[in-house]
């Protein structure tokens, strides 16, 4: 764990040219705003985080569900997590970005898993639908349940991605040093890790 909050390694990682720093950034800055109350903030944050690597978007339903069950908000906090995304890929939008998606490292994922007829079901899908259908049943989310549903999101993430690189476990640093913070079991699991 000390070797991932090292800062040689964070900039050693981020001068190779993988930049999971700058997603960690901006999710750990997402979760401030949320704590500080601020949606549009957030939902801009995980945006941002999400032009650089996907992962930010993978909790997107966990924060929409934390701030809001009315559906009009919810499209809106799903448009302002898009919208720089979208605006960060447009300019590579073709044939091209398309096939070149297919064949990355996070689409391999997917195809693992079982056979269902002519469908092949993905155990990463089912297990991301699985938990968000687990929060949809709890009425309402406080910050505590959000540091521990990001953890599993991304934890899901890690445990399914093809190579498990020790920079994607910078991934799950924000959302497992805050789920430490209400939990004394986490924080010495932590200090073991």
């Amino acid at each position: 764990m000390l070797w991932l909050l090292n800062p040689i390694v964070i900039f050693v990682t981020f001068i190779e040219g993988q930049f999971d720093i700058i997603p960690s950034f901006f999710l750990i800055l997402a979760f401030y705003f949320t704590f500080s109350k601020n949606p549009y903030f957030t939902f801009l944050s995980l945006g941002i985080g999400a032009a650089y690597k996907f992962y930010p978007f993978l909790l997107v339903p966990v924060f929409i569900l934390y701030f809001s069950r009315d559906i009009k908000k919810q499209i809106l906090y799903l448009f302002l997590s898009l919208a720089p995304y979208t605006l960060s890929v447009i300019p590579f939008f073709n044939k091209d970005y398309l096939s070149f998606l297919s064949f990355s490292e996070n689409y391999k994922m997917f195809q693992v898993g079982f056979q269902v007829g002519q469908f092949k079901m993905s155990y990463y899908f089912i297990s991301y639908l699985l938990l968000i259908i687990n929060m949809l049943r709890d009425k309402k989310i406080d910050f505590p349940k959000l540091a521990k549903y990001s953890f599993m999101f991304l934890s899901i993430y890690f445990v399914f991605s093809p190579g498990w690189f020790v920079q994607r476990a910078l991934f799950i640093v924000p959302s497992l040093l805050l789920l430490s913070a209400f939990s004394k079991n986490i924080f010495k699991i932590l200090i073991l890790l």
